[in-house]
């Protein structure tokens, strides 16, 4: 990850996004949409959005933003798309000379950071953060996880046999299904237990269905099966001519 070295100005072109702690308190959440609606003015008529925002208040205090080609909303059925473009380092830049100024002029942001800071800007990598229920939607079909801020309740979760064998979980990982209502839908695989079967036979998947309510939900972001990802690319590396 490059960084610039004098404070207020960072830029990244790492295609990976470290996993990060989940968000204890509401109010952090409520600090990054305040940044994110002050940011997207700037970004989103260069043609980016910035989809994730953290605050570090260490001893490097820190704005790191994720940013993403601006997508429209559009009439399909799931409202919107992905986008297809990946983020490179040109667009980091791009996007930090139009930052730089701009946050300098905002008292927002001097009153979270009471000084200087460091920006930084990335790609939001393979392990893209995923915040708005539109997000959620775009990528149906990917594998993700979920963290929450509590236990969920039967009622919340929808599947009261998997709130009795699971009564404490806040850690989900499956494959997104969209939203429904203010809920995120995921389905759950599960390995079945092989009796005496040759290691060459499938292993039997079973999958629960849940839902959790996107006000509960503390962090998110997708998580391929970077496993299965390497295994198709070295199977088309051997078959192509």
């Amino acid at each position: 990850m490059k960084k610039a070295e004098k404070p207020n100005n960072s830029n990244s072109s790492n295609g990976h996004m470290e996993p990060h702690s989940p968000r204890p308190e509401n109010e952090i959440s409520s600090r990054e949409k305040l940044l994110l609606e002050l940011i997207n003015p700037v970004l989103v008529p260069l043609g980016y959005e910035a989809i994730a925002a953290e605050v570090h208040l260490g001893r490097q205090r820190k704005l790191q933003l994720f940013i993403d080609h601006h997508r429209e909303e559009s009439s399909g059925s799931s409202g919107f798309h992905a986008p297809r473009l990946p983020i490179g380092i040109e667009d980091c830049v791009q996007a930090t000379h139009a930052l730089d100024p701009a946050l300098d002029a905002v008292p927002e942001v001097d009153q979270i950071f009471k000084g200087s800071y460091e920006l930084e800007i990335s790609s939001p990598g393979v392990e893209r953060p995923l915040r708005k229920s539109s997000d959620f939607q775009a990528y149906a079909g990917e594998r993700a996880r979920i963290h929450v801020f509590r236990a969920l309740l039967s009622d919340e979760i929808e599947n009261p046999d998997y709130s009795t064998r699971n009564p404490k979980q806040k850690n989900f990982l499956g494959v997104l299904l969209g939203c429904s209502g203010k809920k995120v839908k995921l389905a759950i695989v599960h390995e079945g237990k092989q009796k005496k079967k040759k290691a060459t036979e499938p292993q039997k998947q079973n999958t629960d269905e849940i839902y959790i309510p996107l006000e509960l939900i503390s962090k998110a972001h997708l998580e391929p099966d970077l496993d299965s990802m390497m295994h198709s690319k070295v199977q088309v590396k051997g078959n192509k001519i």
